[in-house]
């Protein structure tokens, strides 16, 4: 093959690249970044950029008990950490009955009471850490992205009822896009936080979903077309160019250690509305973080 045979299917290989990459990055602003989650208009110099320890905050939010006549109300607090030197990241879902650092209400009802910035500099306070980049998920929404998921294999803990069927404990189910929704958003019995536990355990296995998906270099075209569905449940603060670094850059592929830490208290609904934390348990917590960010 001629050499100048090779630099033509060189460039056609670099503009095939880089139509790509702007397709993706047109899909990836129109639709799931959004400027209102940012503390300023200018463009925000993440951690990712530098190869930094980088936190999140996830945020899934939803309609109370009443379904769609009620508020919105965030059931979904997670953190997650990670520190590409040590290849280490920790993920602390908080739960959120927990009392906000500013108000006399719980960290669900800042929600209603604000919008998800408010959320991320409660949980800052109580963690003692900053947060880099703030993630919306709308759980209600979630229906088309399961479709083109193919459903989801979930990890039943407790016994539970999903429409007729019955699921026995300790047992993996690949369950349909419905029958995700409906676990979700089934009331029983249990607590809250058994309830947030669910939701947490979607979202976790949808984002395994989808970077097992979008790790196959031969379905990355599909990334444009996922990314202008999502924007009617995903928003976030994450720059795309940061976006890319992180993918590139393997922040999650790369850890060999991963850490889950669960945050919540005793809630005693006749002495007040909120959980009451174990502050030994709280600061345990912070020092793990503070050791991984490296304060």
């Amino acid at each position: 093959m001629s050499l100048f045979i090779i630099m033509i299917i060189g460039v056609a290989i670099f503009f095939y690249l880089f139509t790509l990459y702007h397709d993706i990055g047109e899909a990836y602003r129109t639709s799931v970044e959004d400027v209102s989650l940012k503390e300023t208009d200018t463009p925000i110099d993440s951690p990712i950029n530098h190869h930094e320890t980088v936190t999140f905050l996830i945020v899934g939010v939803d309609y109370g008990h009443a379904g769609r006549l009620d508020e919105k109300r965030a059931n979904v607090i997670t953190t997650l950490t990670i520190n590409p030197s040590k290849k280490q990241s920790i993920q602390v879902n908080v739960s959120r009955l927990l009392k906000d650092t500013q108000q006399d209400v719980t960290l669900s009802h800042v929600y209603k009471n604000g919008n998800v910035m408010e959320i991320k500099q409660s949980v800052e306070e109580l963690l003692q850490i900053p947060i880099h980049h703030t993630v919306k998920v709308e759980l209600s929404e979630l229906r088309p992205l399961l479709d083109q998921l193919g459903g989801l294999k979930v990890k039943i803990e407790s016994p539970i009822q999903i429409g007729d069927q019955t699921y026995a404990a300790n047992q993996e189910v690949q369950m349909s896009s419905r029958e995700v929704m409906l676990y979700m958003q089934a009331q029983t019995d249990e607590s809250e936080w058994e309830h947030s536990k669910r939701e947490t355990q979607v979202l976790e296995q949808i984002s395994i979903a989808l970077f097992d998906k979008f790790s196959n270099v031969s379905r990355i075209t599909e990334l444009a077309a996922t990314l202008n569905e999502a924007e009617s449940w995903l928003i976030t603060d994450l720059e795309y160019e940061t976006f890319f670094n992180f993918i590139r850059e393997n922040y999650i592929k790369n850890l060999d250690q991963r850490s889950v830490i669960s945050l919540r208290g005793d809630y005693q609904a006749d002495e007040s509305p909120w959980e009451k934390i174990n502050e030994q348990w709280l600061d345990r917590t912070r020092s793990d973080l503070q050791e991984l960010v490296g304060q």
